[in-house]
């Protein structure tokens, strides 16, 4: 994708887009990636990156096509609060395609992750100024986990070795920051909305919040 989008000439425009002017923007798989602002097991070469996500991901973690799965999954930001809706509150169904995973989330910075840029076969996002008031707001914020998945990868292991280990350990399959939103799976695969429908009324929110700021700045 990062080749393509270079090749096209749009990769520098979508950093402005995501960094700059911190416009909602969802990654899903290898979207995940390009969001991120590092990225180790990367290709030979390195893989270019757009970033806007305070995250460390490792690609193809569950392994090759062939060991590609679905799984049921909690979503706890899908709820409805009070509303007694049932269908809001069942599980996901989670498409899984090569996917990767976010290894670990690293402090919030504006700034290029150096101590990333640092490690062998990992490869960081160049640094860009946010472009307003908003967008500075929105660098600012923390990585929020927005859904895990049980170890899938910690108890093959452990079944294959027959060893017992940590039962609770979890892999983080989806993290929003300010105006991105990454996901390790495909929801753009099912015929479950749920996950578009609430990312629109987060951009709804945002639109909001971007006109309530430019009303509130004095006029040059």
């Amino acid at each position: 994708m990062s080749l393509v989008a270079a090749r096209s000439g749009l990769l520098e425009s979508l950093r402005d887009f995501v960094k700059v002017y911190r416009r909602p923007t969802w990654g899903t798989c290898a979207g995940l990636i390009l969001l991120s602002e590092s990225a180790n097991r990367t290709k030979q070469g390195g893989q270019d990156l757009i970033g806007g996500l305070d995250v460390r991901v490792s690609r193809n973690y569950f392994g090759r096509q062939t060991e590609s799965f679905e799984a049921d999954l909690d979503l706890p930001f899908l709820a409805l609060p009070n509303s007694g809706d049932d269908e809001s509150n069942k599980p996901y169904r989670g498409v899984f395609i090569r996917a990767p995973v976010v290894e670990k989330l690293l402090p919030v910075s504006p700034r290029e992750q150096l101590a990333e840029a640092a490690k062998e076969d990992t490869v960081v996002a160049p640094s860009r100024s946010p472009g307003n008031v908003l967008a500075e707001k929105m660098v600012a914020r923390p990585v929020e986990v927005m859904a895990t998945l049980p170890g899938r990868t910690t108890k093959t292991i452990q079944k294959l070795s027959h060893t017992s280990g940590n039962d609770k350990a979890e892999d983080i399959i989806a993290v929003r920051q300010g105006n991105v939103f990454g996901t390790s799976f495909h929801p753009e695969l099912t015929r479950d909305a749920r996950i578009h429908v609430w990312w629109l009324q987060e951009v709804r929110k945002f639109i909001g919040s971007r006109n309530t700021l430019e009303l509130r700045l004095p006029e040059t």
